[in-house]
């Protein structure tokens, strides 16, 4: 049996104060009580109304565990009480509710006078702390390693330096004359971006005598008799001496990732003369660093040495163009995919990417130097060091990833690429650029001609330094490498850019959580931070790490080496022999700097030119089945705009007619 509705109405009633005190509306159907409880079930309801009245309960939890109550969860069946037992006991507990919640007024004053006071203070001291932020990055800004960069460098402030800048289009002599007054220095020093271009250029400098030596993050080779060395601009020396410098592409200056090594040498070489070899859009940037070091320019223009042309017309996909062709992608996936499709025509293949070592490189760049294969298939790393026969650089796709999306490509990388067709010396006739895409053909023209858009200081990237870290840890008293990164970039630099890549914090994130975030591991995480790591590759990324725990072990007294573990597999794919060849160069990149603990170095070495072997071996023999030459290449094109799609596309229209469909 229930309650009447005129009872149920009276309870309401008298529970009403309490849920306005709540914010509730009061209804009948909040007080449906059923007579068949027993003692024990009211003496629940009261506790469930006294922790209602102490605030501990809201008017829907209430309603939710009175219903358990009600519905007898977890409690013994016993005879209903009666009826006017029951009303009596919700009465009374009402009434006791109403006056408990009138004496509770003041003191939930009191506890919102007191929660805000609480969020007053906290608002307080955090304004404090951004007020001491500001002015410790204010503060930092003034300090000579931030405010006076280029003090930092003091072998070359020592200096009276002259920059000579070689300035032109590809293929226009300019290294050619700097590693001319190199070989005639008594002392002197390369600088590349690439391990095969310092490796080219000792080989060069062997030749014509020159007692050089080669210093990459993997080896370094007779470095104890060099009066020249050959190295990668990221291991440049700044407090070595030398009688001339030579650095090499410059125009990399502007690159947000690795710019501020050319920063670095440009500032902070110790050399007599320093020649500068690129391209003129970094002309301006050249003169006012010369004025911020105070050292003479000198800026010679250069002009290609042989001639270069466009394709009149789009190629023809139904016959393979003439030997001596590289053609142009922009991933290793469409690499070995056009591998694929030239050797599935019976072409015989060269291909250069990033991924494959300079080993590889150089043997592949050799293969089609000497004419055991037709064609290159390269990324845009042909653009950079490698001088070969190439008489058609074709473009197969005019637009790339770099990181954060799809972009066409830039005037300046339509001409670095574009301008390995017919190398003076090397290719007899003019060299030409072309495309399988009528749209794409003359896009790349009007890139070329294009006039460079204006760069200057607030172009060029700089890169912290073991002293900004200690600097900023020190002031902030928070020795998180991570942490003194972001506040590196917060900071800034009044002339130059500085941009911190979301790779350099994983990096430094990862360090932290290593090896703790003490002061006293902080010279190891940073050592950890400038070491060849890639977090965008699952597998390597993941071998680095290990290096690093291997490393924490040492330092611990648990082990006293970092072991290798890598093995010969004369059965490993493409891929994997890629990854471990990637996981030896960052072994062997430690090896060089800490000998004494990754002493495996020669077991490496060993490995290195195992797997050298293995991926020439199965680029060599990953073809399909032969075909004769003529039927040209099974090229699709998109059903709406006719654009060349990518190689064995499932797709029937390109990537731009799609998204304007969507």
């Amino acid at each position: 049996m229930t309650l009447t509705t005129e009872k149920r109405i009276e309870l309401t009633e008298k529970l009403r104060p309490v849920f306005i005190q709540h914010g509730r509306e009061a209804r009948v159907e909040h007080v449906s009580f059923f007579l068949d409880l027993n003692p024990e079930q009211q003496e629940a309801v009261k506790k469930i109304l006294k922790k209602f009245r102490s605030g501990s309960h809201t008017p829907d939890s209430l309603l939710e565990e009175y219903h358990r109550w009600k519905d007898g969860a977890g409690v013994p069946k016993i005879q209903p009480a009666a009826p006017k037992t029951f009303i009596k006991s919700v009465n009374r507990a009402a009434s006791q509710s109403l006056k408990q919640a009138h004496r509770n007024v003041p003191e939930d004053l009191k506890k919102e006078q007191a929660k805000a006071e609480k969020r007053e203070k906290k608002a307080a001291q955090k304004r404090q702390k951004n007020a001491l932020e500001i002015a410790l990055i204010a503060a930092l800004r003034e300090n000579r390693e931030f405010s006076d960069y280029k003090d930092v460098f003091f072998a070359a402030r020592g200096k009276q330096r002259k920059l000579i800048a070689f300035l032109g289009p590809t293929n226009s002599g300019k290294t050619h004359a700097a590693m001319e007054a190199l070989r005639t220095a008594h002392s002197g020093v390369y600088l590349g971006p690439l391990r095969l271009m310092a490796l080219e250029n000792y080989d060069r400098l062997r030749e014509k005598g020159v007692k050089a030596g080669l210093l990459t993050g993997e080896e370094r080779v007779d470095l104890a008799e060099a009066t020249h060395v050959c190295q990668t601009i990221e291991t440049a020396d700044f407090n070595q001496n030398y009688e001339v410098a030579v650095i090499d592409e410059i125009q990399l200056l502007t690159d947000k990732d690795r710019g501020g090594y050319w920063l670095n040498a440009v500032i902070g070489i110790a050399a007599d003369v320093v020649y500068l070899c690129g391209a003129p859009i970094v002309e301006n940037i050249l003169r006012d660093l010369a004025e911020l070091t105070g050292d003479e320019i000198e800026i010679i223009y250069t002009q290609r040495m042989s001639p270069l042309v466009f394709a009149e017309h789009k190629e023809d996909p139904k016959k393979l163009p003439e030997a001596g062709t590289a053609f142009i992608c922009f991933s290793r996936k469409n690499v070995l995919l056009w591998k694929d499709m030239l050797e599935g025509a019976g072409a015989n293949v060269s291909v250069v990417y990033g991924a494959l070592s300079p080993e590889v490189r150089k043997e592949q760049s050799r293969r089609f130097r000497d004419g055991e294969t037709d064609y290159l298939v390269a990324t845009d790393a042909v653009g950079m060091g490698l001088n070969l026969p190439i008489h058609k650089i074709l473009f197969t796709e005019t637009e790339k990833f770099d990181g954060e999306g799809f972009r066409r490509l830039a005037p300046q990388e339509v001409k670095q690429i574009g301008g390995r067709a017919g190398r003076y010396g090397i290719a007899s006739e003019a060299g030409i650029i072309t495309s399988y895409d009528a749209k794409d053909l003359h896009f790349l023209r009007q890139r070329y001609t294009a006039p460079e858009p204006d760069v200057g200081l607030t172009d060029v990237h700089m890169k912290p330094t073991a002293a900004h870290i200690r600097k900023i840890c020190e002031s902030f008293n928070n020795h998180s490498l991570d942490f003194a990164l972001r506040k590196f970039q917060k900071i800034g630099h009044e002339i130059f850019s500085v941009d911190i890549s979301e790779e350099t914090l994983i990096v430094a994130e990862k360090m932290d959580r290593i090896f703790g975030t003490d002061a006293s591991s902080l010279s190891v995480r940073w050592f950890f931070s400038i070491a060849p790591a890639d977090p965008k590759n699952e597998d390597a990324f993941g071998y680095f790490l290990d290096l690093a725990i291997g490393y924490k072990k040492v330092l611990e007294k648990e082990k006293n080496t970092v072991d290798l573990r890598i093995f010969e597999d004369p059965g490993a794919r493409l891929e994997y022999a890629e990854s471990q060849r990637k996981n030896l160069t960052v072994y062997l990149w430690f090896a060089n700097k800490k000998p004494e603990i990754f002493q495996e170095k020669e077991k490496a070495q060993e490995l290195a030119a195992f797997y050298d072997g293995l991926i020439n071996k199965l680029l060599a023999g990953n073809k399909r089945v032969t075909r004769k030459k003529t039927i040209g290449l099974p090229l699709s094109f998109c059903t709406e705009c006719k654009a060349m799609m990518p190689p064995f596309s499932q797709f029937s229209v390109c990537r731009d007619c799609h998204a304007q469909r969507r």
